[in-house]
Parts: C-alpha cells; structure tokens; sequence
C-alpha cells in the first residue's frame, strides 16, 4: 500500500496522529482518514505548512497533496535533538 503524503509528513516530522490533529484543529479520526487516503481540505493545507514550519521543515501544497517530492530532513535536526 502506498504511504500517504500525509502519513509520510507525520512520520517525518515525529508527531503523533493526535498533535497533527490539534494543529489541524479536526480530530485524530479525521487525521488518520487523511493517512489512508482521504483528501486533506484546501483550508486546512496552509495549517500542515505552518505546523511543519514550526518544527523547522519547508513544505508546499505541493508536497501536502504528493505531487512534489518531499524534503529529505534529519530527524534530530527537526526535533532540535543532536544524536
């Protein structure tokens, strides 16, 4: 099965269901309908943005709906972590 854009931004920016959700202002429900495959609502694209932004990486529309390629980011350097 093909990993979501949104799945494979959670992942990449080590959050939860439940904290991409509180940025998205939804439920975790709806956050893992958006990871098997449901379409993320245009008003709540500039939100992933912000909340990727937040932990340091540079997204686009783009990237949110797969069509471009994502980042390739260090973990610790999102997470401020060096290991």
């Amino acid at each position: 099965m093909k990993v979501q854009p949104i799945k494979s931004i959670r992942l990449m920016l080590g959050a939860t269901q439940v904290e991409v959700a509180e940025a998205l202002d939804c439920t975790q429900e709806s956050v893992s309908r958006y990871e098997r495959g449901a379409t993320v609502p245009p008003d709540r694209v500039p939100m992933v943005i912000a909340f990727a932004q937040g932990r340091g990486v540079r997204l686009t529309f783009g990237m949110v709906y797969g069509v471009e390629p994502l980042p390739m980011v260090r973990r610790e350097t999102v997470l401020g972590v060096t290991l």
